[in-house]
């Protein structure tokens, strides 16, 4: 996100497009930053206002290449320190300001969980390291329904600061060439710096690497979505082709007024049809990031010249579009954390009239930074000088790193002081206790129903569950399992008690892996084997043995596969079936997710019993005992995201579980047991007539609104193992 130079008061139009001004430009920055904002606030029919990144990405590849050949032109090599001078004036007191204003909001705002979230988050858009964290933060699919972070939109800055640290760079060594080549003792060139032969070198060699890129884009596009949307590397190709333009801008515009000036209105044209019918369902960059960066490219190449005030150009360059622009890189920044702040405070999504309202603030916000903060400080004489504009660096990323350490520690210290001044008000049912004059109970169903007695649900959320939430990411055996995406196998891990004789396969999907801890206790235990086959996203697949159904075959003999909710699943599962053929274990225990929709209690439920019933009538023949454990209850929204509210007690965040969903499970173990498996009953320890407790003898039972806790998977240790330990005998 850049912007370019303003001209001075009283310098002419000529001078002004010298420097690199172009107004124009300045009104596409607008379309593109509001593009992304009504985007953002869930408009209609704008699902696709992200392009607008891509709308900045050319149009900054293509100022900063030109204020690099124009500097190098001037001073006859490229000025690497004044580049990075420059982009400290105009990149890093905004950024910082946003940085530490959100990271003082989200303290004193939102929960400590979320709080900490963008404490870190903070730090990696600090360091202009955003797009990995959240590339990597993005493949954790337990992630996949946690709230987005405050300071997500750090990833575009990201890349394009990770591009110029090494764009500036390429263009002097490919400038200076024939000078570097030169033989020692021969008289350099007399052909300037940056001469025509020069900037063909450097066309050729951009033309290369966008083309690279562009490859690069489309194939980790289709294997990667999430690490592509956030790559670098699949977004240098945009960067790259507004290098290319500004590179090429004499000989672009040579071309005819009467076929550029149309280009301006096909260009923005193209944009809006981006905006409007893409969406989050849009494998994106890829291919389809073409459409965007190509039609900025002509909305750029028709206002070369003397067009800058010709065809749509002239309506961009025009009010109030150009102060949008010009306080488009604050807009960009603000507007975000004010609209995810607002609602995770909230703890819910706000209307679209909400949005907008929060949008306008946003704007009044970036309006105040950019007159009064940022274009003082970027044209100020304070930091002319190159030294003093590199300090801006490490004054920024200490701030930062100031505010984040100072939050961490003040939500730390009013953990600890709450956990010492209060005591836990859940029920606790000792392990091995009877009732009097009655059998033995089930300690863990006990616990359950007393979770759900209108004393304990009356109770505030005990400072021992918040302390617990911190840990939950730990033992996921993550490194056990394949993640989302086009893994076509697993890691074989050797769980529980990994030379025992008897082998155990857990076969599934992250439904399987959210209970590892319990089973691999289960083999530590029993003397058990436990091998975890498991794919997250992959949930039971129809199976077709029928020659002309599209999809892979195995060699060792299973049938075809189809599955048009995720392909990728196809290879994987028959690797998993090659595997279970090469193991021939002992047992399988078959833990999967029984539905997917947005609204468990409503119609959009799904699930193929067909498919169930084809996988098991798969696995039975690979092991002498099959089980289904059955699934976990599903919320209709995070039961973390309730107890992280404020003022909120145990019964505000108890769920009632759905007769349909009810219904369902007895569906899909009907057709298990026809199809020769049997099913190990769960829901006795989440739910007591009906209602799910969210949090179990200080245990938060589920990490979303499906996933069970590593805290409460390890909980159960002892009364899964106990039940298993009979269906294997």
């Amino acid at each position: 996100m850049v912007t370019q130079p303003v001209a001075p008061a009283g310098k002419s139009e000529r001078t002004s497009r010298r420097a690199g001004f172009r107004p124009d430009i300045q009104g596409l920055r607008a379309v593109a930053v509001l593009l992304v904002a009504l985007c953002h606030a869930d408009v209609a029919h704008l699902a696709g206002g992200y392009v607008g990144v891509d709308v900045f990405f050319v149009i900054s590849g293509f100022l900063i290449t030109g204020w690099i050949l124009r500097h190098s032109e001037r001073s006859g090599h490229v000025p690497l320190w004044q580049f990075y001078a420059a982009r400290a004036r105009r990149i890093l007191p905004a950024a910082a300001l946003t940085l530490v204003a959100t990271t003082i909001a989200c303290r004193y705002l939102l929960n400590f969980i979320e709080a900490q979230g963008a404490f870190h988050d903070s730090v990696w858009a600090a360091f202009f390291a955003a797009n990995i964290h959240f590339a990597r933060e993005g493949t954790n699919y337990f992630s996949s329904t946690a709230p987005p972070s405050p300071l997500q939109h750090y990833w575009s800055l990201a890349v394009e600061e990770q591009f110029y640290l090494v764009w500036p760079a390429l263009v002097m060594l490919v400038l200076a060439g024939p000078r570097l080549l030169r033989r020692p003792g021969r008289r350099a060139p007399k052909e300037p710096f940056v001469s025509a032969a020069g900037l063909r070198r450097l066309a050729i060699v951009l033309g290369i690497c966008v083309v690279a890129s562009l490859v690069w884009s489309i194939a980790d596009t289709a294997s990667d979505p999430v690490g592509a949307y956030f790559s670098t590397f699949a977004r240098a190709f945009e960067l790259g082709i507004g290098g290319l333009l500004s590179v090429t801008a004499t000989q672009l515009s040579r071309i005819p007024l009467r076929l550029r000036l149309p280009m301006t209105f096909v260009g923005l044209a193209g944009i809006g049809v981006a905006a409007t019918a893409f969406s989050s369902n849009t494998a994106f960059p890829g291919y389809a990031a073409l459409l965007p960066v190509l039609s900025a490219a002509l909305v750029i190449i028709g206002g070369l010249g003397d067009a800058t005030h010709r065809g749509a150009s002239r309506w961009l360059g025009r009010q109030p579009l150009r102060f949008v622009g010009d306080a488009s890189y604050s807009f960009y920044l603000w507007h975000w954390p004010v609209l995810i702040v607002a609602a995770e405070y909230e703890g819910h999504d706000l209307t679209v009239a909400t949005n907008l309202l929060l949008l306008a603030a946003a704007f009044a916000l970036s309006a105040v930074t950019y007159l009064l903060y940022e274009n003082p400080i970027h044209h100020g004489k304070r930091f002319g000088r190159p030294w003093a504009a590199l300090t801006l660096w490490p004054a920024s990323v200490g701030a930062v790193l100031l505010a984040a350490a100072l939050g961490l520690s003040s939500i730390q210290a009013e953990l600890r002081a709450d956990a010492s001044g209060t005591t836990t008000t859940t029920t606790t049912t000792l392990p091995g206790t009877t009732l009097p004059g009655t059998k033995p109970v089930d300690p863990y169903v006990a616990a359950v129903a007393g979770a759900v007695t209108p004393a304990t649900r009356r109770a505030s959320v005990p400072p021992v569950v918040f302390a617990e939430m911190e840990r939950f990411g730990e033992r996921s055996f993550q490194q056990c399992v394949s993640a989302t995406g086009n893994s076509t196998s697993s890691p074989v891990c050797h769980l529980g008690t990994p030379h025992a004789p008897r082998t155990v396969v857990v076969f599934g999907d992250s439904h399987a892996q959210a209970l590892l801890a319990a089973l691999d206790y289960f083999g530590r235990s029993d003397d058990w084997q436990v091998v975890p086959l498991v794919k997250q996203g992959c949930v039971a697949l129809e199976w077709s043995s029928e020659p002309d159904v599209p999809g892979p075959t195995d060699v060792l003999g299973a049938p075809n596969l189809r599955d048009g909710r995720n392909t990728s699943c196809n290879a994987w599962q028959i690797w998993a079936v090659r595997e279970l053929k090469l193991l021939r274990p002992d047992a399988i225990v078959y833990a999967t997710a029984y539905a997917w929709g947005a609204n468990v209690g409503g119609a959009d439920l799904q699930y193929d019993v067909m498919g169930l019933e084809n996988e098991i009538d798969l696995l039975e023949p690979l092991s002498p005992r099959l089980v289904l454990v059955q699934d976990t209850p599903y919320w209709n929204d995070s039961p973390v995201q309730c107890l992280l509210q404020s003022h909120v007690t145990l019964g505000d965040c108890t769920y009632l579980l759905p007769r349909s969903l009810l219904a369902l499970y007895s569906q899909v173990e009907a057709a298990a047991e026809r199809a020769g498996a049997k099913v190990l009953p769960m829901l006795q320890w989440f739910c007591s007539a009906r209602k799910c407790p969210p949090v179990v003898d200080d245990n938060v039972v589920y990490r979303d609104r499906e996933h069970v806790s590593i805290n409460y998977s390890t909980y159960l240790e002892t009364p899964l193992s106990d039940e298993l330990e009979d269906y294997l005998r």
